[in-house]
């Protein structure tokens, strides 16, 4: 083999790993973005059953602290699956 050749086959090689990176890190996005979406349809879920428990004097209350909840649940596991997975 001549030393162009080596060094063509090295950079053919290093495109591969490339390659590699890109697909496995749009693969990681992608699973970030399922498993948020999934564990908050979950917490909506939830948050909705559990206010209809609480048994507030009025929907408007009902409905304001299941807001509340929601967006704080929703928030802080968004933030913990980005911070995990980076």
């Amino acid at each position: 083999m001549q030393l162009w050749q080596i060094r063509e086959y090295e950079l053919s090689n290093n495109d591969a790993d490339v390659r590699k990176d890109k697909v496995r890190a749009i693969l990681v996005s992608f699973s970030m973005s399922l498993a948020t979406n999934a564990i908050n349809s979950l917490l909506k879920y939830s948050i909705e059953k559990l206010s209809r428990m609480e048994r507030h004097k009025a929907a408007t209350y009902q409905t304001s602290t299941q807001i509340i909840k929601t967006v704080v649940s929703q928030t802080i596991n968004t933030l913990v699956i980005y911070y995990i997975l980076n």
